[in-house]
């Protein structure tokens, strides 16, 4: 395979190379961008395939782990997931693995309008009730890791350094300092595989707001249960996580507390993401999860300790 290419910068046509020397039966397909987050870029093959690099040294490891996450979690979930079917290795033309797995239809929840909240939550809520049931145990010897600070301090870093950087634009923000110097009073009762970055981007819906997958598991985890909710708060407000926790069942007591410090947390990290990469829908979606947080949540975030 050598003289396909070398190093982590992946563009269209780089991308092209690596998959038609690793997958020759690819390589008559147009590769086309189709974006990139944090850590990943991803890549349309003709109509059916979607591939992702990792950008970070590492990342690749992150990728694997995921395949096997999702190979495993697939046929018990209630919805679509991506599970790869091409795992591109490393060697020396491109030193971290790489994945492909069928496109799945739909839009972004974060691009895409939308008017049934409740129907929409339900389904959510049901995928949730089924994730968060799965053995942590299994989920651990396939390289799930865990990912859960009893003291907050890890979120609640990363967000204030977030306000500091949003409050040179928007001041008004800094009035959110004192309800993350107060870290969430409650701690799960137990840890469970979670999604980890549920949120409207990683949602894909139909035209009639079907949900036809949920994407980008590369923040799975043993964790919080109450970061998944989170999204659901991020997104649609009191009446999404109302819809799903009528499916989700019973939830034990501060869990809706902790969903929602980890959605002001969220807010603030995707305003400071757009900001910083010029994407203004992810801007948007954080000024609106605040709203929500101040007009519906206000008394949940800021209760006598």
């Amino acid at each position: 395979m050598a003289g396909c290419a070398s190093g982590l910068t992946v563009d269209a046509v780089r991308a092209a190379k690596l998959i038609r020397c690793q997958f020759p039966p690819l390589a008559a397909l147009p590769v086309t961008p189709l974006g990139e987050g944090g850590d990943h870029r991803a890549f349309a093959v003709g109509q059916r395939w979607v591939f992702r690099f990792p950008k970070h040294s590492g990342g690749g490891q992150g990728l694997l782990r995921e395949a096997r996450l999702l190979t495993w979690l697939a046929p018990h979930l209630p919805l679509p997931v991506p599970v790869p079917v091409f795992v591109g290795q490393p060697d020396r033309d491109f030193p971290e693995a790489f994945t492909g797995a069928l496109r799945l239809t739909g839009r972004s929840g974060l691009e895409t309008p939308l008017l049934k909240w409740e129907e929409v939550g339900r389904s959510v809520g049901r995928f949730l009730r089924v994730l968060h049931a799965q053995g942590a145990g299994t989920a651990r010897a396939l390289g799930l890791t865990l990912d859960f600070d009893p003291t907050y301090s890890d979120w609640q870093e990363a967000a204030l350094e977030d306000l500091e950087a949003l409050s040179r634009q928007w001041p008004e923000v800094q009035s959110w300092r004192e309800v993350l110097n107060q870290t969430p009073t409650s701690q799960p009762g137990q840890l469970a595989v979670i999604h980890g970055d549920l949120a409207a981007e990683h949602v894909f819906l139909s035209d009639r707001a079907e949900i036809t997958g949920i994407l980008d598991w590369a923040d799975a985890a043993i964790g919080d249960p109450a970061r998944d909710l989170a999204g659901l708060i991020h997104w649609g407000g009191r009446a999404m996580l109302d819809a799903a926790l009528a499916e989700y069942g019973k939830t034990e007591a501060g869990v809706i507390e902790r969903a929602a410090w980890y959605a002001l947390c969220r807010a603030l990290e995707d305003m400071a993401f757009g900001l910083r990469w010029d994407r203004p829908t992810y801007v948007e979606g954080g000024k609106r999860a605040l709203t929500i947080l101040h007009m519906e949540f206000a008394d949940t975030l800021t209760k006598p300790r």
